[in-house]
């Protein structure tokens, strides 16, 4: 018993001297002190993360000036044992370390995502919205479903040029749901252990439930991605890549359509204003589709609001320091995580006003109802930070913004405006005939991500007869090749 014990007192005199005595004579960011080893694990801000230094960054100053100014540097990524080594072995270009193989795979994605190139997909997210409102008519209560069904099926036509799929519980809708969340829950601070000790990764899989876990989930994923990918070479960097962008753009788009429908049941007067709009410029003959994009500003502003508002992402994924850095007069030393406080950043009221805390789509449009043609610095040309920080005018290189975010908002987009044309959103009711309290405040976090709660329930009332008629008409066109749209 006495060897464990000093070896204990080691590791913990190692710990605090490794943590507090680092850069004894250097000037680090102000920040709470942390405690020995675990640093300011249990702390809401704070210097150390993991038992090394990190910082967290709630100004769009210091965040531009690090991450696009200084993105050349500050693009790696904190080591992360459990959702990047084992679970998914450095595969997943958004987690992995800016090597050769992330600029490989960052390039093929830009070839495929680009503002230009998604207009190619706009046939296969067009037919997804139109799914998705006849689903939500015929059973309005699996909306949660029936959101992850469109947006998933949609990135599989994307991705890998796969027809519809329009079975919401289709086997390998629901595993890549789950083993996206597996991964996400993985990444959160504070899930493993072996994330403070690293020597942990090293003990055999035998004596650790949470190693056979992450193992497991990686062959199951790396069966489900070869398989999807077998119309094409079978390399797996390739494979994952497309597995990836699949993946994680379904978790997340799907996510912020809950938070669509939410602000909606909520802001009625807005949902209303978004409707106006969309009757004037389509009318009731025929539903929405991308091709209306440019003509419908107010929905535009609408879904830059919603991911502003309530982005998905709350802290994002976090950045590391590839060397030393001084800013400000403060050193930011090597491997330094650098943690963007995204909801904070999306919240300033120094920014976007003292109704920051409120849904306003209007604070994108100009006196005109145009979407404001004057990029802030802050936010460029997006209106928010939800897709993070990087150059968009050169994606190949150090960018670590949001590779999928010209598909991402195109959904968004399609999917709102086929909704809101059909429906109109109001909380469902109780027993008494009185409208549930939604809270939009209350949420889930899932890993890095979150979401409204599971028991906001919404009623989907149509808003003129021919609805259902003209969604089928649109389906027996345009789906007769691969659909069966009978009930």
């Amino acid at each position: 018993m006495l060897l464990p014990l000093i070896s204990l007192v080691i590791i913990l005199l190692f710990a605090f001297r490794s943590s507090t005595w680092i850069y004894p004579a250097k000037k680090l960011p102000p920040g709470p002190p942390g405690l020995p080893l675990i640093g300011n694990l249990f702390q809401l801000l704070g210097v150390q993360r993991r038992g090394k230094p990190a910082i967290v960054i709630g100004s769009h100053k210091v965040a531009l000036d690090l991450f696009e100014k200084r993105g050349s540097i500050y693009s790696e990524r904190p080591r992360c044992i459990v959702a990047n080594e084992i679970m998914t072995r450095n595969l997943v270009f958004a987690f992995a370390p800016h090597d050769n193989s992330w600029r490989r795979m960052r390039r093929a994605s830009h070839e495929i995502l680009n503002n230009q190139i998604v207009k190619n997909y706009h046939k296969f997210q067009n037919i997804e919205a139109v799914l998705l409102v006849k689903d939500l008519s015929k059973a309005p209560e699996f909306y949660i479903r029936h959101i992850q069904r469109a947006t998933t099926s949609s990135l599989l036509s994307v991705i890998y040029g796969l027809p519809p799929c329009p079975d919401p519980f289709d086997p390998t809708l629901m595993l890549v749901t789950d083993l996206t969340q597996s991964v996400l829950d993985a990444a959160a601070p504070g899930q493993h252990l072996v994330e403070y000790f690293p020597f942990l990764r090293y003990l055999p899989s035998r004596l650790c439930s949470w190693k056979r876990h992450a193992e497991h989930v990686f062959q199951i994923a790396d069966s489900v991605f070869g398989d999807l990918y077998r119309q094409v070479e079978k390399r797996a960097e390739r494979a994952w890549l497309a597995g990836t962008l699949y993946a994680a753009g379904s978790e997340t788009t799907s996510k912020q359509m809950l938070w669509f429908l939410l602000s909606m049941a909520i802001y009625p007067d807005i949902q209303a204003k978004a409707q106006k709009q969309i009757d004037d410029i389509i009318g009731r003959e025929r539903l929405p589709n991308l091709d209306d994009f440019e003509r419908l500003p107010y929905v535009r502003a609408l879904i830059k609001e919603l991911l502003r508002w309530r982005g998905v992402g709350p802290f994002g994924i976090p950045h590391a320091l590839s060397e030393d850095d001084y800013y400000e007069g403060y050193l930011i030393p090597k491997g330094t995580d650098c943690i963007v406080n995204v909801w904070a950043l999306n919240h300033d009221q120094d920014v976007y006003g003292s109704d920051a805390d409120f849904f306003r789509p209007e604070r994108h449009l100009d006196q005109d109802g145009q979407l404001k043609l004057v990029a802030s610095r802050e936010t460029k040309d997006e209106g928010h930070n939800t897709f993070g920080f990087g150059r968009r005018d050169i994606e190949k290189r150090v960018s670590r913004i949001c590779v999928g975010r010209h598909v991402a908002v195109n959904s968004l987009f399609i999917q709102m405006t086929c909704i809101l044309w059909c429906f109109n959103i109001t909380p469902a009711e109780d027993e008494t005939g009185k409208p549930i309290f939604i809270d939009e405040n209350e949420m889930i976090e899932d890993g890095l991500t979150v979401r409204p709660l599971p028991i906001n329930r919404y009623k989907f009332t149509q808003r003129f007869p021919e609805m259902e008629e003209l969604v089928m008409n649109v389906l027996e066109l345009d789906g007769r090749d691969h659909l069966d749209t009978e009930d």
